[in-house]
């Protein structure tokens, strides 16, 4: 496995810390930050990486996080 060229800086969920995939992505030279408004990308179980050019994804974010939360009982229409 070789370094990345063009490193990436990420905010990562504890739940994802524990991934091989996860680890292998900072082995490559990709870094870690605690701060997500200095994160590249903002990888979680819950996460959605919201900036002035994602705005517009805003209503669909809401609706998948609802959708997560509360998901439709079997038979339910």
């Amino acid at each position: 496995m070789g370094k990345t060229p063009k490193p990436l800086v990420m905010w990562l969920g504890d739940a994802l810390l524990s991934w091989g995939e996860i680890q292998e992505l900072i082995e490559q030279g990709h870094e870690r930050t605690e701060d997500p408004n200095k994160a590249d990308v903002i990888l979680g179980p819950t996460a959605h990486r919201m900036n002035d050019s994602l705005r517009k994804w805003l209503p669909e974010a809401i609706t998948e996080a609802r959708r997560i939360k509360y998901p439709a009982k079997k038979g339910a229409k």
